[in-house]
């Protein structure tokens, strides 16, 4: 079950998948995130303006639905390309979206996390296309506190500056493209969020307005699927 909200007159009560729990409220989960979150700069940053969720990629839709949009890095929303004519594709949306979107002189952020078993952490090491990076770690979070089905299993987040130069590298964007591993970008000053995978990119812009422009522009590029995906 996810945790998720909604508005209750001034207030903002948490639930599961919809329930909600007269307990489990709006200053709780911003606390748990705030407290994890708060022992370095890109935390307290991500405190402020992502305060609904800790930087776990997988909870970005769920938790920002109407900020969200999907773009397939292939036509036909096909997954994995096959040929050097659809990588050539493959790589000219994702260079076009983090070009669009993220300015050359743009502070930026890469996170990358691993999972594991409470009381087993696993050593961290950068993956080759990632090595030029300094990463610092934060701390884990549990899982279960998202999605009960989670029990015991922990996600260690990590974090990097680095620029837009360094996001257009194909072998960075092959990889990621290949489910070697999973990253996401975040923009602090535009209130940015880019998670690629392995068939396309998943965007969390600052508000629905900006979303929509973007979702014309990247109109030949979106599902036809009523929930985007």
């Amino acid at each position: 079950m996810i945790l998720s909200y909604r508005n209750q007159g001034a207030t903002r009560a948490y639930g599961l998948n919809g329930i909600i729990l007269p307990g489990l409220t709006y200053k709780y989960l911003y606390n748990l995130i705030f407290n994890i979150m708060a022992t370095s700069n890109f935390g307290r940053s991500w405190s402020e303006a992502y305060n609904l969720t800790p930087p776990i990629p997988h909870l970005f839709k769920r938790v920002y639905p109407k900020r969200w949009l999907r773009v397939h890095s292939l036509p036909k929303a096909k997954r994995y390309p096959e040929n050097e004519t659809e990588w050539a594709i493959l790589l000219e949306r994702q260079k076009s979206i983090i070009i669009d979107l993220l300015s050359e002189d743009q502070c930026l952020f890469l996170v990358i996390g691993q999972y594991f078993h409470r009381g087993n952490p696993l050593p961290f090491f950068p993956e080759p296309s990632l090595s030029d990076l300094s990463f610092t770690k934060l701390s884990a979070f549990r899982l279960e506190v998202f999605d009960e089905n989670d029990q015991d299993l922990m996600y260690q987040p990590f974090f990097a500056s680095t620029d837009r130069a360094f996001l257009i590298n194909d072998k960075l964007l092959k990889d990621i493209a290949n489910d070697e591993f999973r990253v996401f970008l975040v923009s602090f000053e535009r209130c940015l969020l880019i998670a690629p995978y392995d068939g396309g990119v998943d965007i969390i812009f600052k508000d629905e307005i900006t979303k929509e422009h973007y979702k014309t522009q990247y109109k030949d590029w979106l599902s036809n699927r009523a929930d985007g995906l």
